[in-house]
C-alpha cells in the first residue's frame, strides 16, 4: 500500500554552517500538522546537519564498476527541553547521480532527549555497474566541477512529550545539490541546492 503524503514542500537554501550538504528545519507548525494539537506550546527549530566527504571513490575498468566510500556525520540539534524524539531503526540515506545510486547506510536509531545535541558518523559503502556513457557524464562534470546528486534520506520519527512517545510517522528529505568535486579526502563545495520533503504515516 503506497505511503499517505500528508505534507509536502521545498524548502529554499539557507545560509550554511560547518559546510553542511543538508541543513533542514523541521518547525512546530510542520509536527502539529501531522500529529494534530499539541498539549504545550512548543515553538521550536529541531534542526539537522548532514556533512559529506568521500573516502574512495574508483572506477574498475575490467567490469565497469564503480566502488564509492561516502562518510557522512549528522548532528542533530534539538534545543527544546519539553520534547524528544525518536529515530526508529528502518531509516535509510543513499547519494544518488543522475538515477544511478553510488552509496547507501542507515542512520542508527537512537532517542534523543529534550535540550540536545546528537552527532552521529556514517560510513556509506557502495558497488554498482556503471555504463561507459555514464562513465564519462561523470568524468566530464568533474572535469567542469559541477557535479549534480540526489540525497535522499528516509527516516521514522516519533515526538516524545512528558516521557510518552505520540504516532510514528515518516520524515523523507531530498536534497538535489551541483557540488564541485567528488575527490577522495577533499573538501566538498556546494555550488546549489534544492530541498523537498514529505511526512507519512
Amino acid at each position: 500500500m503506497p505511503t499517505k503524503r500528508l505534507i509536502s514542500g521545498i524548502v529554499n537554501r539557507t545560509p550554511w554552517t560547518l559546510d553542511p550538504l543538508i541543513h533542514q528545519n523541521m518547525s512546530c507548525s510542520m509536527i502539529k500538522g501531522t500529529l494534530g494539537p499539541l498539549p504545550i506550546d512548543a515553538t521550536f527549530p529541531a534542526t539537522i546537519h548532514i556533512i559529506v566527504g568521500v573516502k574512495t571513490f574508483n572506477v574498475q575498468q575490467s567490469d565497469l564498476s564503480l566502488y564509492t566510500e561516502f562518510s557522512v556525520s549528522v548532528k542533530a540539534d534539538n534545543p527544546n527541553h519539553l520534547i524528544g524524539f525518536i529515530y526508529g531503526k528502518e531509516s535509510s540515506v543513499a547519494v544518488l547521480y543522475t538515477g544511478k545510486t553510488l552509496c547507501s547506510g542507515k542512520l542508527p536509531a537512537f532517542h534523543q532527549p529534550g535540550n540536545n545535541i546528537t552527532v552521529m558518523n556514517i560510513l556509506m559503502k557502495g558497488k554498482n555497474e556503471f555504463g561507459s556513457g555514464l562513465q564519462e557524464s561523470l568524468l566530464q562534470n568533474q572535469k567542469k566541477g559541477k557535479i549534480p546528486l540526489l540525497i535522499m534520506v528516509k527516516a521514522p520519527v516519533s515526538v516524545v512529550i512528558a516521557g510518552f512517545p505520540l504516532r510514528q510517522v515518516v520524515v523523507f528529505v531530498n536534497c538535489s545539490l551541483v557540488v564541485d568535486n567528488l575527490s577522495p579526502n577533499h573538501k566538498i563545495g556546494i555550488l546549489s541546492s534544492k530541498y523537498t520533503y514529505d511526512i507519512g504515516l
